[in-house]
């Protein structure tokens, strides 16, 4: 029974956090960046109610860790733009996207210079 509740459960979220990404990818071209952070902030506490980052649910929490990232860029939010940063880098380096790893490594190094910390 239990795998039949996992399934189902699966089976709704990851369909609901396919389909926030693109709303909050639109949000964000529309310049309403604070909207896009809370809303990706609320697609996490879904997407941690599955309880698994396996397959493809993880390339779900990538794609929201980089549309957050990119709204603390356009903020200016340099504390939250580090841990955020920190967070994608892990899941960057397990799909093994050196050019994206080497893009968010200089943008958490920029946080970092912005608050005159060694990074």
């Amino acid at each position: 029974m239990d795998k039949i509740a996992e399934l189902l459960q699966t089976s709704t979220i990851i369909p609901i956090g396919i389909y926030s990404v693109y709303v909050v990818n639109f949000v964000l071209n529309t310049n309403r960046v604070l909207k896009a952070i809370e809303l990706c902030k609320e697609c996490l506490i879904l997407l941690n109610a599955l309880k698994t980052k396996k397959g493809y649910v993880r390339s779900i929490y990538m794609r929201i860790y980089l549309t957050m990232f990119v709204g603390y860029i356009f903020t200016s939010d340099h504390r939250s733009g580090i841990e955020c940063g920190e967070k994608l880098l892990v899941l960057i380096r397990e799909y093994d996207m050196r050019d994206a790893e080497g893009f968010i490594k200089q943008r958490v190094a920029g946080f970092h210079n912005c608050q005159g910390q060694s990074s």
